[in-house]
C-alpha cells in the first residue's frame, strides 16, 4: 500500500474505505503518507492563500485549479489520520514516526485551515495520542510535538489552526462543537505547556486565536446570568463544559504571563476578559457542593490578579476593571468561601491554589482601592469573605495543607506557609483598610463616607480581638517567607496602624531583623527581600520609606525603576552592614514607642524592639546562618525567627523570655493568637525541634 500513497486517486479511494485503515497502520505506510502530507503542505503554502478561494474544497480539481494543492492536502490528511487511528488502541510509535518527517506536522496544521469537515481531523488525532493511558508516553509525545513545531517554525500556523478550528466548531451543532473545540484546545494546551513559554509568547501576539479562545470561554460560562443564575450582578458558572473552560483559562493564563499587554488588548473592550473570569469564581461554590474538583476557579483568580497588576502598572487608571465590574466583590467572596470550606481529602490541591490566588487578589485590590467602595462591599457580612478568612487563619497551618493532591496534577503544589501568608495578608488588608481612613491615590485627600463608617462598625463584629488579630496577621506573614514579607511591606507602608501592630506583635521585629540580615549582599530576590525588611524597620522607626540612610546602602539596580519607595534602595552589601542598620532601626522603634502601654498588660512595641535588639546583638539573628565557631545555626522550630548554636542555648532563651514572644508557640496563644506550631514542655523548652 505504501507505493500507492502518492497518487491522488488512490488516496481518495482508500480514504473512503474504513476497513482498510488497520492495514494502513504500518510504519512503512505511515511514513509514506506523512511524506505525502508534507509535500502537499509545502505546495499549499506556496499556492494562493486559501482565504481567497470561493469554491468548496471538494469541488476543486487538484490538477488545474489554482488552489489544487489545498484539495490534494485535504485528500492526504484523512488517510494519514485513518492510518494513525487504525489500531485499537492507537499506536503512539506511529504518531512519533509522523513527527520525524520534516514538514508533516505543518501539513497537518495547514489542513485545519481548510473549510469543511472531514474524518480524522488533525487535532482530534493529536488529542487521542496526547491522552494515552501511558502518561509518561503521552508527555513524551507532547514534547515531541513542541519540538517539531519549533523545528518547522510553525508557531503562527499552530495558533491559526486553533483559531480556525474554534471558529468552525462554533458554526456547527452542539455535539460536533464540543468534540472539535475540546480537541483543539486540549492539544494546544499540551503542546504549548512543553514549549518553555515560546508558544505562549506567540499566542499573545496572535489576536485571532486569543479572540476565539475568549469567545469559547465566554460561551461556556455565559456571564450575565445564563450560566446558572446568581443575582450578584455577574453571571455564575454552573460547572458545564469544565474541560473546555479549564483549557481556555490555561491558554489565557500562559499568554498573559508572556505578554499581558497584548493579551488584554486582544480581549477587546474593558471587561470582556474579566466578566467570564468572575463568572467562574462565582460558580466555585456550585462545584464544591457537587464534589467536583476543578482547577478553573484557581486559574481564573490568578488570571484576574495578573490582569489587575498589569492595568495598574501600565496605565493611569485609578483602579483595575475587576474592581468596577458588577458583582465582582460577591464573586471573589464566593471563591473564598468555597476554598475555605473544604475539609479532609476534599481539601485538594485545586482548592489550596484557589485560596492562595483569591487571597492574593483580595490583598492587591484592597491595597489600591483609594475610594474604599470595593473594600466596603467585600467586607460586607452578607458576602462572608471576611468570616471565611478569619476562619482559615484561625485554623492554623494544617488548614493550608492539601492531602488530596491536585485533581489531575495540573497545578504545582503550593507550600502551606505561602497560603497562610496570603490569607493573613488578605485578612490584614481588610482589617486595616477599615481601620484607617481611605485616601485617594490621585489627590491624596482623605475620604470619609458614611458607608465606610457603617461598614467599619459592622465588620468589627467579624474581626477577632486586637491581640488575636495581630497574631493571626503578622504571625501568618512571618511564616510565609518572601510572600509574607512582600505582603507585610505593602500593608505596613500603607497603614500607620499596621505599623504599630507589627511592632507590638511579639517576635515580628525579630523576624524583620533576621530577614534583613539573611539576604544581605545577594543580588537576587533574597537581597531584594532583605532590602524590604530594612525599609520596613526604617519606616516603623519613624524614617521616610523613600530615603534610606547612607550607611552602606546600595542603589536600585533597575534603571527604569520610578518607584519612589522602591525597597531595592535599602539593600545592604553584606551582613555586617545590614546588622548595623537593623540595630539602628530597632533603637529608633524603641524610642518612638517608648511611652506606649499595652491596654492588656502585654508586650509593647518598645519592649519587642528591645528584645529583638538584644537577640541581634547576642548573635541569635546573625546572617548566613553560621555560628561564631563556624558551625551551622539552627532556627526555633516553632516560629523560625531566632537562631541558636545548639539546644542548650535554645532552652536558655526560651526560659529567658522567648516563650512569651514566640509567634508559633505559647507567646501567640497567650496574646490571643490561634494555634501556634509548638508549645512548651515540662522542662520549659519548646517541644518543636530546632530547624536548619
Amino acid at each position: 500500500m505504501a507505493r500507492y500513497a502518492g497518487p491522488a486517486n488512490a488516496l481518495s479511494w482508500l480514504s473512503a474505505q474504513p476497513r482498510l485503515a488497520p492495514a494502513a497502520a504500518t510504519p512503512a505506510t505511515v511514513r509514506a503518507l506523512a511524506e505525502a502530507v508534507a509535500a502537499a503542505g509545502r505546495a499549499a503554502a506556496a499556492a494562493p492563500p486559501w482565504e481567497t478561494c470561493s469554491d468548496a474544497v471538494t469541488a476543486i480539481c487538484p490538477c488545474c485549479h489554482p488552489h489544487g494543492s489545498h484539495a490534494t492536502l485535504a485528500q492526504h490528511v484523512p488517510l494519514l489520520g485513518g492510518a494513525l487511528m487504525g489500531r485499537k488502541p492507537p499506536d503512539p510509535d506511529l504518531f512519533a514516526l509522523v513527527l520525524q518527517v520534516p514538514g508533516a506536522l505543518s501539513g497537518l496544521l495547514r489542513a485545519v485551515l481548510l473549510d469543511g469537515s472531514f474524518h480524522n481531523q488533525p487535532f482530534a488525532v493529536m488529542a487521542v495520542h496526547l491522552t494515552a493511558p501511558d502518561r509518561a508516553r503521552a508527555v513524551s509525545l507532547a514534547n515531541a510535538v513542541a519540538r517539531a513545531v519549533a523545528r518547522e517554525r510553525a508557531e503562527p500556523l499552530l495558533w491559526s489552526a486553533v483559531a480556525a478550528r474554534l471558529a468552525a466548531a462554533a458554526r456547527v451543532g452542539a455535539r460536533q462543537h464540543n468534540c472539535d473545540e475540546g480537541a483543539a484546545l486540549f492539544s494546544a494546551v499540551q503542546i504549548a505547556s512543553k514549549a518553555h513559554d515560546q508558544l505562549f509568547r506567540d499566542l499573545a501576539s496572535h489576536a485571532p486565536a486569543l479572540s476565539q479562545i475568549l469567545a469559547a470561554l465566554t460561551d461556556r460560562v455565559r456571564p450575565g446570568g445564563g450560566g446558572g443564575g446568581g443575582g450578584n450582578g455577574c453571571g455564575s458558572w454552573d460547572g458545564g463544559g469544565e474541560d473546555t473552560v479549564c483549557c481556555c483559562l490555561k491558554l489565557l493564563q500562559g499568554a498573559a504571563a508572556a505578554d499581558p499587554g497584548a493579551t488584554l488588548a486582544a480581549a477587546g473592550p474593558a471587561g470582556a476578559l474579566e466578566a467570564p473570569l468572575l463568572a467562574v469564581l462565582a460558580g466555585a461554590p456550585v462545584l464544591r457542593k457537587a464534589g467536583r474538583p476543578s482547577t478553573s476557579p484557581a486559574l481564573a483568580a490568578g488570571l484576574l490578579h495578573a490582569a489587575a497588576r498589569h492595568e495598574i502598572t501600565s496605565s493611569a487608571a485609578p483602579a483595575p476593571v475587576v474592581m468596577s465590574a458588577p458583582g465582582s466583590a460577591a464573586a471573589v467572596a464566593a471563591a473564598l468561601r468555597a476554598a475555605c470550606s473544604a475539609k479532609g481529602r476534599a481539601r485538594d490541591g485545586d482548592r489550596a491554589h484557589l485560596l492562595h490566588n483569591a487571597a492574593a487578589l483580595v490583598a492587591f485590590c484592597i491595597a489600591i482601592d483609594g475610594s474604599g467602595r470595593w473594600t466596603v462591599e467585600l467586607a460586607s457580612p452578607r458576602h462572608g469573605a471576611l468570616r471565611a478568612l478569619v476562619k482559615a487563619a484561625r485554623a492554623g497551618p494544617a488548614a493550608f495543607a492539601a492531602p488530596g493532591g491536585g485533581a489531575a496534577g495540573d497545578l504545582a503544589p503550593v507550600p502551606p506557609e505561602y497560603i497562610r501568608a496570603q490569607v493573613a495578608g488578605a485578612l490584614g488588608a481588610i482589617a486595616y483598610a477599615l481601620t484607617d481612613p481611605f485616601s485617594s491615590p490621585a489627590t491624596g485627600l482623605v475620604i470619609t463616607t458614611s458607608a465606610a463608617e457603617a461598614a467599619k462598625e459592622v465588620a468589627a463584629e467579624e474581626l477577632p480581638p486586637d491581640a488575636e488579630l495581630r497574631a493571626l496577621v503578622w504571625g501568618g506573614l512571618a511564616a510565609g517567607s518572601f510572600e509574607g514579607l512582600d505582603r507585610a511591606r505593602v500593608m505596613a507602608l500603607r497603614s500607620p496602624v499596621a505599623q504599630y501592630d507589627l511592632a507590638a506583635t511579639p517576635g515580628a521585629l525579630a523576624w524583620l531583623a533576621a530577614s534583613a540580615i539573611d539576604g544581605a549582599g545577594d543580588p537576587g530576590p533574597p537581597g531584594a527581600m532583605a532590602g524590604a525588611a530594612l525599609q520596613l524597620l526604617h519606616a516603623i522607626g519613624g524614617g521616610d520609606p523613600g530615603w534610606p540612610l547612607e550607611r552602606g546602602c546600595m542603589p536600585c539596580a533597575v534603571e527604569e525603576c520610578i518607584d519612589a519607595i522602591c525597597c531595592m534602595h535599602f539593600r545592604s552589601p553584606n551582613a555586617a552592614v545590614a546588622c548595623a542598620r537593623a540595630a539602628l532601626a530597632l533603637r529608633n522603634v524603641a524610642e518612638r514607642f517608648a511611652n506606649d502601654e499595652d491596654e492588656e498588660g502585654g508586650a509593647t512595641a518598645a519592649t519587642n524592639a528591645a528584645a529583638a535588639l538584644e537577640a541581634l546583638q547576642a548573635g541569635r539573628l546573625r546572617g548566613g546562618g553560621q555560628a561564631q565557631d563556624g558551625s551551622k545555626f539552627k532556627k526555633c522550630g516553632a516560629c523560625g525567627i531566632p537562631r541558636y548554636c545548639g539546644p542548650q542555648c535554645a532552652k536558655a532563651h526560651w526560659k529567658a523570655g522567648h516563650n512569651k514572644e514566640c509567634i508559633g508557640g505559647r507567646g501567640a496563644t497567650a496574646g490571643g493568637g490561634g494555634g501556634g506550631a509548638s508549645s512548651s514542655s515540662g522542662n520549659g523548652a519548646p517541644k518543636a525541634a530546632l530547624q536548619s
